[in-house]
């Protein structure tokens, strides 16, 4: 193959992918639009309870947000540093909120928002290779700190006598979905992938993220070292959202102790993940309020706290999120 060729067949990858990724995008528009104009309600009681609650832990709770940004960012930058790929930090925290407002608007268990980041870095210089062998790792290291997070929140629930049968249905289908993602992970970075069947790769719904999955760099993705500091990095995030929701709980008046309320926003995320709705509109509001409500939260301030916890992690960052993610898909 000459290399006109194959210069021909990268620029025709990378088409592909930038229209794949620009309906991605297009399709998390539309899926906004619908959620907002739905739930404008909702947006107008975050803003109501905004003003009453007092400011110092209002804006503890916008710094704990932006943190989970920066965080989430410097995981991409010190995964993609030591393979020797230099870039500023600033720009991937850009490429995270823009991979947060595709994950949240159409929802796909962190995969809708992996084609965004990888037309994000291929727009910054790195290489297809370089860039999905970082993806890679970072859906690693996600479901392995949600797995953790998760234990963790059993335990704390366990021991208060409160993990009913509905919190195990919700974490049983978040595993299967984590056994799908790191399953097809694994066999497309491995040997195994020379058993996929030929009729499943030329998919058109999924040929153009089985083909990037197919470039990540073997060697890079089983780094002990990269996987470990994106599942610190993503462990920390965990943390951030749920002292948001801490924080948010004392706005609101109310001092509830740090382990029930990480318990409480595990559950939540997982609703979220498994649900269909944009954004998890509906079933992260509902697992939240009755999960503090479990741990001894008056459902008052666990639905203030919760509204407010939304508005700052959902609805504020969406035009922004929209965008950078606009701006991604070019």
């Amino acid at each position: 193959m000459t290399d006109a060729t194959t210069h021909e067949l990268g620029d025709d990858r990378r088409h592909r992918a930038s229209r794949v990724v620009g309906r991605l995008v297009g399709l998390a528009l539309v899926a906004t639009v619908v959620t907002v104009s739905s739930h404008l309600a909702e947006e107008r009681e975050f803003l109501e309870l905004a003003r009453r609650v007092a400011p110092t832990w209002l804006v503890a709770g916008v710094v704990l947000q932006l943190l989970t940004y920066v965080v989430d960012g410097r995981s991409w930058q010190l995964v993609l540093r030591r393979a020797d790929q230099r870039a500023s930090l600033v720009g991937f925290v850009g490429l995270g909120l823009a991979k947060l407002f595709v994950d949240q608007a159409v929802p796909s268990g962190g995969v809708s928002g992996t084609l965004v980041v990888v037309r994000g870095l291929e727009r910054r210089g790195v290489a297809r290779r370089l860039a999905m062998s970082a993806v890679v790792v970072d859906l690693y290291a996600h479901y392995a700190a949600y797995l953790s997070g998760v234990a963790a929140a059993f335990a704390v629930l366990a021991r208060s006598g409160e993990l009913g049968i509905a919190i195990v249905i919700v974490a049983a289908l978040f595993g299967l979905i984590a056994l799908v993602v790191v399953g097809t992970l694994t066999v497309l970075t491995t040997r195994l992938r020379a058993h996929v069947p030929a009729r499943v790769l030329r998919l058109r719904a999924v040929a153009s993220l089985l083909d990037a999955v197919m470039s990540a760099d073997p060697a890079l993705v089983r780094r002990p070292d990269l996987l470990l500091t994106s599942y610190v990095h993503h462990i920390g995030v965990l943390l951030l959202d749920a002292a948001t929701v801490w924080t948010m709980l004392r706005g609101v008046g109310l001092h509830a102790p740090p382990a029930p309320v990480f318990a409480s926003f595990m559950v939540s995320s997982l609703a979220r993940i498994v649900g269909i709705s944009p954004g998890g509109i509906g079933t992260f509001e509902a697992a939240s309020v009755a999960t503090l409500h479990l741990v001894h939260v008056p459902v008052a301030s666990a639905l203030a706290a919760t509204l407010l916890f939304r508005g700052l992690s959902f609805w504020i960052p969406l035009v922004p999120g929209l965008v950078l993610a606009r701006r991604e898909a070019r």
